[in-house]
Order: C-alpha cells, then structure tokens, then sequence
C-alpha cells in the first residue's frame, strides 16, 4: 500500500464536492434542549456526521473505490468485489500514517 500525498488532496475534495458532504454537514439538523443547547454526547455527534457523510457514499461510489483501489495497489474490481478483508487493512494503514494526521490536526486547528 502506498501513503498518501498532496495529489491525493485535489481526489479527496473532488469525492467531498460530488458528494455534497459540506453542505450535508453544515445543514445538519441536531437536537437540542428546551435552551437551545446542544443535548448529543461528542461521541453522537461524531457519529451523527459519519452518517451523514455515508449518507453521500452511493453518489460517489466509483470514485471511492477507484481511490481506494489506488491506496492499496489493487484492480478496482478487486476492492469492488472484496469481502472486508481489503478495506479493513487500507483503514488501518490511512490511520497510521504519522504525516497525515500530523496534516489533519494542523488544517482543523
């Protein structure tokens, strides 16, 4: 599998545009208390977005999984085809790239 890089950024906001994941997110309907508070846990709230954006998935499917395939140096039709046992492993290997998340935390600073 290969890390990510700048050029992976440009296929990343394209999947994110078509999708209309910022849009989605910032119209979010969340609960709130008789004061108009917020009444979700973080843990709710982060899930309330992963919902959302899985919400979008089916719009950018090919482009997912034409990304993907590329991360892990694989057909598309094989991360298209496979029964969880890719997918898992290009999660695990995104969330240990050291540089990515040192970019992440820097850019939601």
């Amino acid at each position: 599998m290969r890390y990510l890089n700048n050029k992976d950024l440009f296929k990343i906001m394209r999947i994110v545009r078509k999708a209309d994941i910022k849009d989605k997110l910032l119209n979010m309907k969340l609960p709130r208390d008789e004061e108009g508070n917020l009444s979700v846990s973080e843990n709710e709230y982060g899930l309330m977005m992963i919902l959302e954006v899985l919400e979008g998935a089916p719009e950018v499917e090919k482009e997912v999984f034409e990304f993907l395939a590329d991360i892990a140096n694989v057909k598309t039709e094989e991360i298209e085809n496979d029964e969880f046992e890719l997918l898992p492993q290009i999660i695990d290997h995104l969330k240990n790239q050291k540089k990515l998340i040192s970019f992440l935390e820097q850019a939601f600073k």
